[in-house]
C-alpha cells in the first residue's frame, strides 16, 4: 500500500501527464489557424460581446458595463478565495461523516478546488479570465488554493498540503501557457474606459481592432486601439474594462462572502473562541456585516471610480447584497475554525451550514443561469 508520499507521487504525475495531454489537445482547438499564437478572433469571449453596447449608468445584469482595474485585481483575488473556501467548507462537513483516508483526501479536495476555478474562468468571470496574464492567473490559483488552510482532514506531513497546491498551480500554468501561446493583451481583447478628469466622467478608450473591422455602428471614428496597455506614464486607477455586469455583480457579492471569512476568523483569532457557539456566531456575522458595509460604502479606489462603480451596480442594492453575504461569509466560517463540529451549538451549526448552502446557490446557481442567458442573447449556441 502507498504511503504519503507515494500517493502524492502518483497525484502529481497522474496530474500532469493529463493537463499536459489535455493542453496539447486544447492548442490545435485555440490557435484554429496553426500560425503559433492566439489572435483576437479566435477568443470567445471577444466574438460573443461584439455587438453587445456597454452602458454605465444602471446596467441590467445581463448587459455589459464597465469594472476598474485595481477592482478587478482586488476583487477577482477575493472571489477566487471565495471559491476555494466554498469547496473546502462543504468537503469538510461531507468528509466528518464518510471518514476519508487522510493520504488522499486533501488530494481530492485539491482538485475539487482546481475544478471550481476552472468553472470560475469559464462561466463565472469569463471576461476576467480573457482578460488576466500569466502571471495574475498565477496569482488568482494562488488564492483558491490557500482556502486549504481551513482543511480538517489533512494528512500527517502536512506540508505535502501545500506541495500539492503548488505543483497543481505550476502544472495547469504550464499547460495554459503551452494551449494558449502568445495570449493577446487586454487592450487586444477587451474595450476600455478611462476616467476623465476635465469632464468628470468615464469615457471610452480604446477598442480591440477587430471590433472596428466588425462592428461599424460601436466604433466611434476617433477610438481605435491603444498601441500598448497600460500607456506608458499612465495609471492603473484611472482605467477600466467592458464585463458583462453579471460577472461584475459576481465578483461584487462572491469578494463580500471572503471578506465575512476573514473578519471571522479574525476574532477567532483575537478572541481564542474554543467552540462554535452561538456568542462566536453573533460577533462573527455582525462584524463582517460592518466591514463590508464600509468597504461598500468607501471603497478602497477613490471617490470617482467608487462613484462609478455605485453607477453600474445601482440596480442590485450592492450595499444591502454585499452586507447580507458579508454576514453569510462570517457565519460559515464559524464552524470550520474550530477543526470539527464538537461542543458547537445547535444554532451556530445549521446557521453556519445554510449561510454555505446560500452560498452555494448563489455562487454556481445565478452564474450558469446568467451565463447560458447571455451566450444564448449573443447567439452563440
Amino acid at each position: 500500500m502507498l504511503g504519503e508520499w507515494g500517493t502524492f507521487g502518483v497525484y502529481v504525475i497522474g496530474f500532469a501527464a493529463f493537463w499536459l495531454f489535455t493542453s496539447h489537445r486544447a492548442r490545435k482547438r485555440f490557435d484554429s489557424d496553426g500560425n503559433g499564437k492566439i489572435d483576437p478572433d479566435e477568443v470567445p469571449f471577444l466574438i460573443r460581446t461584439i455587438h453587445l453596447p456597454c452602458r454605465l449608468n444602471k446596467p441590467k445584469y445581463m448587459e455589459m458595463s464597465i469594472l476598474s482595474l485595481y477592482r478587478v485585481l482586488v476583487e477577482a483575488m477575493l472571489h477566487a478565495f471565495s471559491y476555494g473556501c466554498t469547496v473546502v467548507f462543504t468537503m469538510n462537513l461531507i468528509m466528518l461523516n464518510f471518514n476519508m483516508d487522510e493520504r488522499y483526501a486533501y488530494l481530492m479536495v485539491c482538485m475539487l478546488i482546481f475544478m471550481a476555478c476552472m468553472f470560475m474562468c469559464s462561466v463565472a468571470t469569463n471576461g476576467i479570465h480573457v482578460a488576466t496574464s500569466l502571471e495574475i492567473h498565477f496569482l488568482y490559483y494562488g488564492f483558491a488554493f490557500s482556502s486549504l488552510g481551513f482543511l480538517w482532514n489533512t494528512p500527517e506531513t502536512i506540508y505535502l498540503v501545500a506541495l500539492a497546491a503548488i505543483s497543481k498551480v505550476i502544472i495547469y500554468l504550464i499547460g495554459r501557457n503551452y494551449s494558449l501561446p502568445s495570449y493577446p493583451g487586454v487592450h487586444e481583447t477587451c474595450r476600455l474606459y478611462k476616467y476623465s478628469e476635465e469632464d468628470d466622467e468615464w469615457k471610452l478608450a480604446s477598442i480591440p481592432d477587430y471590433f472596428s473591422s466588425t462592428s461599424d455602428t460601436l466604433v466611434p471614428n476617433l477610438v481605435g486601439q491603444l498601441p500598448s496597455f497600460p500607456p506608458p506614464g499612465t495609471s492603473y486607477l484611472i482605467w477600466a474594462v467592458v464585463f458583462p455586469v453579471y460577472e461584475i455583480g459576481n465578483t461584487l457579492f462572491s469578494s463580500a462572502f471572503a471578506i465575512g471569512i476573514l473578519v471571522g476568523t479574525a476574532i477567532y483569532k483575537l478572541v481564542g473562541f474554543e467552540t462554535a457557539s452561538t456568542k462566536f456566531l453573533v460577533i462573527s456575522a455582525l462584524l463582517a456585516g460592518v466591514v463590508v458595509f464600509t468597504y461598500q460604502s468607501f471603497g478602497l479606489y477613490g471617490r470617482n471610480e467608487n462613484k462609478m462603480h455605485k453607477m453600474v451596480m445601482a440596480n442590485f442594492l450592492p450595499k444591502t447584497a454585499a452586507t447580507i453575504i458579508g454576514m453569510f461569509g462570517g457565519a460559515a466560517v464559524v464552524i470550520q475554525l474550530i477543526g470539527n463540529t464538537e461542543g458547537a451549538s445547535t444554532v451556530a451549526y445549521y446557521v453556519s451550514v445554510a449561510a454555505l448552502a446560500m452560498n452555494i446557490l448563489l455562487t454556481f446557481g445565478l452564474s450558469i443561469v446568467a451565463k447560458s442567458y447571455h451566450i444564448s442573447a449573443a447567439g452563440q449556441i
